[in-house]
């Protein structure tokens, strides 16, 4: 039996696309669906390439803060370096001037210290009690004997007890102001303080009434004791001479008794004045008028 034309001629239009499909240039072209990648697979991995897998990314690891200079040693036992300037004010002062005179330190820790004499003339530094530095020459083997200018450094082993163990210079008339103390840096804490009792009530029951505001207060009929002159004022009515005490101090200061310096001096013409002064420096003063 013959196939109908019209089929044939569908078979022959068929096997033609066939034909020109195989014989193209570009190949075939297949379409498929994205990947989604999320964030989470993005931190994990990298995306590979074309010569493998691409290296997990390295993980940023914090650098260290510098240990503070002026706290106790660290772990690994370097010693702490302290930085003194010895200055012409006859004081010990950190680097920014401020005056230092209370060292915190742990007992075991060891503390290098390095003293700039800034004064242009002598100065030293000795560790020990005051009786061992309040002499005109230390007695103790800790310190840095005198040195006039520069740089010069101790190396000390912080004793297991620092209670009574100063710092100072020696030279004559510096020691009374060129001081300062050594404190353990772990100290006890405070006990909390106790509350106070609550006050008792009246015997009645009832809550005692308060003094009325503005109430004057009872008087034994006693006469009040007059004030004392003050010493810097004029000279009394009888005609008695004033008396200023004066402090000639280490620092090349004239000071009051409490330690104020003394710049001008109010004085009544005619008056009658006493000068009381007191050379503190353990070195020499005078005083002139002119």
């Amino acid at each position: 039996m013959k196939p109908s034309l019209p089929r044939a001629i569908l078979a022959l239009v068929a096997l033609t696309f066939i034909v020109v499909a195989c014989a193209s240039d570009t190949g075939a072209q297949w379409t498929y669906a994205p990947v989604v990648v999320t964030a989470s697979e993005t931190q994990e991995s990298a995306p590979p390439t074309e010569d493998g897998p691409a290296a997990p990314a390295a993980t940023a690891v914090p650098a260290e803060a510098p240990a503070d200079p002026a706290g106790p040693a660290t772990a690994s036992g370097e010693p702490r370096v302290i930085e003194l300037l010895a200055d012409a004010a006859l004081r010990f002062t950190d680097p920014s001037g401020t005056q230092v005179t209370d060292i915190p330190v742990t007992p075991g820790e060891t503390i290098i210290f390095r003293v700039d004499n800034t004064a242009g003339f002598t100065h030293n530094l000795w560790i020990g009690t005051d009786s061992e530095l309040m002499q005109p020459n230390a007695t103790t083997d800790v310190g840095i004997p005198d040195w006039e200018t520069g740089v010069q450094e101790l190396e000390w082993v912080v004793p297991a007890d620092v209670s009574g163990l100063k710092f100072g210079c020696t030279v004559p008339g510096h020691y009374s102001i060129m001081q300062g103390t050594f404190s353990a840096s772990e100290a006890p804490a405070e006990p909390p303080a106790e509350p106070e009792a609550p006050a008792e009530p009246a015997e009645s029951g009832q809550p005692a009434e308060p003094p009325a505001q503005g109430a004057p207060a009872a008087h034994d009929g006693s006469t009040p004791a007059e004030a004392p002159a003050d010493p810097s004022g004029p000279a009394t009515a009888s005609g008695e001479p004033r008396v200023i005490e004066l402090l000639a101090d280490a620092a090349l200061r004239f000071t009051d008794p409490s330690g104020t310096q003394v710049t001008d001096i109010p004085v009544t013409p005619g008056e009658t004045i006493i000068f009381r002064v007191d050379n503190t420096a353990c070195f020499t003063h005078n005083l002139w008028i002119g």
